[in-house]
């Protein structure tokens, strides 16, 4: 299928630049006297609590997986680990990251790690492969990065930043995780789908509707946290996470897989999942956590217009 670029723009780039500007407008102007970070947390807690939990609850207790697709969550996967250890040694034991708080440290290490799945994975797959591609998608949302983000995400958040826990904190950290709703809600979508029990259709109509407005909501919260000064000295160690995030995590599961799975769709379809741009869900772990929403802010910004540009390397690379 041929590749073009301009439905990859409008289809991605567009309505997330448009709702970035806005939040930064609001950063800048405030209207009706609400400061952006007020702002920033009542969309946050909204989206934690409300919108993504209902997504999570639709999408899961929707999708069908197939075998065929087996390598894309596994592959997503193995890129969630290698993003958050190359971010680590990078920033943490080099120079990259000289000088970063913990909160600092924790928020980028999340944003190497975790990538944009849906929001920007869903339309780049169909623009790709056409419309049955969105699965590839939804099995590694489903299977690799939901999962992981609310177990393995939280855990780095909750041992790299302000408030790391002790060493044998184990306990605490299963009641933090016990109190994410994003976990019930998963929770709940895997019991229908065990269980093989029908989701009535007033409760899948009501959670796709109450869940649309998480990706918009997220977009928003990116523009609002933008910081608008100071942001020369934290550029180095942003962009190193934009670097991990969109070339080297994706760089070494592309190595990896081509001896053991080859080049076949779901193959090229994972590679290119392990490349999107950071995850804006990452801000609700930075808020829950304490850890530095505007660094964090500015690596989803970069890496969301750096994508374009890795995104057509990673064309030449698999196409």
């Amino acid at each position: 299928m041929p590749i073009d670029p301009i439905q990859l723009a409008s289809h991605v780039l567009v309505p997330f630049a448009l709702l970035i500007i806005i939040g930064g407008l609001w950063n800048r102007w405030e209207p009706g006297g609400v400061s952006a970070a007020s702002a920033r947390k009542v969309v946050n807690a909204l989206v934690l609590n409300l919108f993504y939990p209902a997504l999570a609850f639709s999408v899961i207790s929707r999708a069908r997986c197939g075998v065929e697709a087996a390598w894309v969550p596994l592959l997503v996967a193995l890129g969630v680990f290698a993003g958050a250890g190359i971010g680590y040694l990078l920033l943490r034991h080099t120079s990259l990251g000289r000088g970063l708080a913990p909160a600092s440290l924790a928020a980028l290490v999340l944003a190497g790690a975790f990538g944009n799945i849906v929001g920007v994975g869903v339309p780049v797959q169909i623009a790709l492969f056409g419309p049955d591609a969105a699965r590839y998608a939804v099995y590694a949302d489903i299977l690799a990065t939901l999962p992981l983000t609310w177990t393995f995400g939280v855990w780095l958040a909750y041992r790299l930043g302000p408030g790391a826990g002790p060493a044998g904190g184990a306990g605490r950290f299963l009641r933090v995780l016990a109190t994410l709703p994003p976990i019930w809600a998963f929770a709940a979508a895997l019991a229908f789908r065990l269980g093989q029990w029908p989701v009535p259709d007033w409760l899948a109509a009501s959670a796709h509707f109450i869940g649309a407005p998480t990706i918009p909501a997220m977009m928003l919260t990116v523009g609002l946290s933008l910081p608008l000064t100071d942001w020369r000295r934290r550029l180095r160690p942003v962009a190193t996470a934009g670097a991990v995030k969109l070339l080297l995590a994706p760089l070494l599961i592309w190595l990896l897989a081509r001896p053991l799975a080859g080049q076949g769709e779901p193959i090229r379809a994972a590679i290119l999942e392990s490349a999107m741009p950071t995850m804006m869900a990452t801000l609700m772990l930075a808020d829950r956590f304490e850890l530095d929403a505007e660094i964090l802010s500015m690596a989803i910004a970069l890496s969301a217009v750096a994508f374009f540009g890795t995104l057509f390397l990673w064309l030449m690379i698999l196409f």
